[in-house]
């Protein structure tokens, strides 16, 4: 992932978030206690079951990236409609 965290992506699939009727939605994505404030952290959004693992990054539904301040990074994903998230 070169410059890219290794955490965020670990979180996120180790994670899932269910949106239900309504819409549409924004989920916001905050990796804290980063080991310095260097580089940015990748997020990838993937809303399909067999799309992770995805070491190319090449499958994910959006993707985003973040500088780190402060030790953490966060970005919102938006105009999200109902469905699973992981």
């Amino acid at each position: 992932m070169g410059r890219y965290r290794w955490a965020a992506a670990a979180i996120l699939m180790l994670g899932s978030v269910t949106l239900f009727a309504g819409g549409p939605y924004s989920l916001t994505v905050t990796v804290k206690d980063l080991r310095n404030n260097k580089g940015d952290v990748q997020f990838a959004l993937y809303n399909k079951k067999g799309t992770i693992p995805d070491k190319n990054y090449t499958k994910y539904y959006k993707k985003a990236v973040a500088s780190i301040k402060n030790g953490s990074a966060s970005v919102t994903f938006g105009d999200l409609p109902e469905g699973r998230y992981a």
